[in-house]
């Protein structure tokens, strides 16, 4: 089948559906007061949230058990994952608006965690498990003045399961599906009287399909599968009325198989390992509250493949103090100092590994008039041991017209501090390095009608980064290049009734590179690789009777420009230009009205579309997935 008749197909099958849905009764409306915490780091209305925030629910997650974190996200407008439709073992990139993947920071829970032996330091979505999630926030726009490092292009915030109230309550999920993949996951949660506990454990595996693309149709390629086993524990301790203490650990083991490189098969393997514990301290009154946060981040990397064996080791200590005090109706304050501390272990069992510390005091101030005007105003001061000072601040006004229509924008600035990996490295390193320095500003326009039952958002977005970071052979890292972005989106939700709900986005994004080509001329180049100018996300909700749910999605990604790397010409680097393609999904579930469990089936890529992701690697055809999940 085409793309264009898929499209119509669907676009036929859409319209159809609401139009006979016109008149039945409205169940539910948007939300048009969502609270959020990942936008201002502390809970705030999105009528009063200055930034374009998207909110993955606990009902959204459990409708998509059939996916993983890196495949959610990359339905979400805004966000594409590269590699989340490709063989499940392989490495997932994270392009938060068109933005590289080092440009955006991760943070379970609210505290960062990275990579810090990696080459941008990004964090690996492999290593962490969708069963252990409660609810994903996004933030879109530079974030540097509430996190610091890495938050150019925004930040997404994991947060995971929480104790209930119930003394007792067990959940779990098993399913089973194409190329042999399972997944098995357990929790048990409650409290008991001033003490709340949640654990959760997951297994997930997979016999994968061949990586790399066989060109030649040899036949002889490998499967390249993988298996996780993931731990996340916490503590909720209420110590007396106002302060409580929550210890946690998120651990995860992971061990993946790899090819050696496009259209090229190998035997290959890769172990990693996430070691995150950490403490909260919240304290709060009627005007003030104060939340002390500290998390220590351990990653380490095994690659075994034709060349040996090499080891990635690093760890980060993150510490957060800061506080919010409540002026009047009209000034929320919020101040804080951060301290992060990164280091290298280079594998020679010494006591002077590389390391750097960064040091951060913040000052965020909300400011609101009552009759729907506000904005909110932050301030950074960062000293880093190695790359020196920068000061970031940012402007975000709003103002909601009406109760339906608002209107918001940003102006801010970002940095991206080097890694230890560059500074410090085997690989070409360079320890005088500088922070990538950003400007970002966005504007846009939030409409709601219908009761609430319509929401329209569309937002323009300029980013500017200078002194990135490149590897430039044979000098090794330097400062370089400047990179200029912009782009636009629009989405919207309907609930037409209490049958029917629908979903999409269309996201545009360009760009270019300016370089030098060492005679002193600037070279611009798309710097956009792997990244699609347009892309087109639906998704149709019906739910003929109460306990049926049957969701419907449908994306369109745009063509994109690769670098194919030819080892016939000395690996020098080839662009090559990826088909579009349109991609049609399907889940159901069934929920037993008294006994907890719900059965539920998915299936991704219905008409077996041909595509690709990267160039030279293979990705997945129609595949199907059967599961339960119970709450007991």
């Amino acid at each position: 089948m085409s793309k264009i008749s898929t499209i119509i197909i669907f676009g036929v099958f859409l319209c159809t559906s609401l139009v006979q849905a016109q008149n039945a009764q409205v169940a539910d409306s948007l939300e048009l007061d969502t609270i959020v915490i990942t936008a201002s780091k502390t809970p705030t209305s999105s009528r009063e949230t200055t930034r374009p925030v998207v909110v993955i629910t606990e009902k959204q997650i459990q409708q998509n058990a059939g996916k993983d974190i890196a495949e959610l996200l990359n339905q979400q407008s805004g966000i594409s994952i590269n590699g989340a439709l490709s063989n499940p073992s392989k490495d997932k990139g994270v392009y938060l608006q068109g933005a590289s993947t080092q440009y955006t920071l991760i943070l379970i829970d609210g505290q960062p965690v990275n990579d810090p032996s990696g080459a941008g330091g990004a964090f690996d979505l492999r290593l962490f498990p969708l069963s252990s999630v409660e609810r994903i926030e996004v933030v879109k726009g530079s974030m540097s003045t509430l996190y610091g490092s890495d938050a150019i292009a925004g930040v997404i915030n994991i947060i995971t399961k929480k104790p209930t109230n119930n003394t007792v309550q067990v959940n779990g999920l098993s399913s089973y599906g194409s190329h042999n993949s399972f997944l098995g996951s357990l929790g048990v949660n409650g409290k008991l009287d001033r003490v709340g506990y949640s654990l959760n454990y997951s297994r997930e595996q997979s016999d994968g399909i061949n990586e790399a693309t066989d060109a030649s149709n040899a036949g002889n390629f490998d499967k390249d599968g993988f298996s996780r086993d993931a731990v996340n524990a916490r503590l909720n301790v209420d110590v007396i009325d106002g302060l409580s203490i929550s210890p946690f650990l998120n651990y995860s083991s992971y061990d993946g198989d790899f090819d050696a490189d496009a259209f090229t098969d190998g035997i290959n393997s890769y172990e990693a390992e996430l070691i995150n514990p950490g403490v909260n301290l919240d304290y709060s009154t009627t005007d003030i509250s104060l939340k002390g946060r500290y998390n220590f981040n351990k990653v380490e990397r095994i690659f075994k493949d034709a060349f040996g064996t090499s080891a990635y080791k690093g760890n980060m200590q993150n510490a957060d103090l800061f506080g919010t005090y409540t002026l009047s109706n009209n000034v929320k304050i919020l101040g804080g100092f951060n301290f992060q501390k990164v280091v290298l272990d280079d594998g020679n069992n010494t006591t002077d590994n590389p390391e750097a510390a960064l040091y951060s005091p913040y000052v965020n101030v909300l400011l609101t008039n009552g009759s729907g005007l506000g904005a909110e105003l932050g301030l950074r001061f960062n000293n880093h041991s190695d790359a020196g000072s920068n000061l970031n601040y940012s402007f975000s006004p709003y103002y909601n017209i009406t109760e339906n229509v608002r209107v918001l924008g940003s102006l801010s600035t970002g940095f991206k501090a080097p890694t230890l990996n560059e500074l410090f490295g085997p690989f070409g390193a360079n320890p005088d390095l500088k922070s990538q320095q950003s400007r970002y500003a966005d504007i846009g326009l939030d409409f709601f009608a219908l009761k609430g039952r319509l929401n329209a958002k569309a937002m323009y977005f300029n980013r500017y980064i200078e002194d990135v970071i490149i590897y430039a052979f044979p000098n090794g890292y330097i400062n370089q290049n400047e990179q200029s972005d912009h782009g636009f989106e629009f989405t919207s939700s309907w609930i037409a009734n209490e049958m029917i709900s629908l979903n999409g986005f269309y996201n545009y994004v360009t760009g270019e590179a300016t370089s030098d080509d060492g005679t002193g001329q600037e070279v611009k180049t798309d710097n956009l690789i792997r990244r699609p100018k347009h892309s087109v996300g639906l998704n149709l909700s019906l739910q003929p009777i109460q306990q049926l749910t049957v969701n419907i999605g449908g994306s369109y990604t745009g063509e994109r420009q690769d670098l194919f790397f030819n080892p016939n010409n000395f690996y020098a680097s080839e662009e090559v230009t990826l088909d579009a393609f349109t991609l049609i999904n399907l889940y159901a579930e069934y929920r037993f009205p008294v006994a907890g469990i719900t059965l539920f089936g998915d299936v991704k890529n219905v008409f077996n579309e041909d595509y690709t992701e990267v160039y030279g690697f293979n990705t997945l055809g129609t595949t199907a997935k059967l599961g339960v999940r119970f709450k007991l």
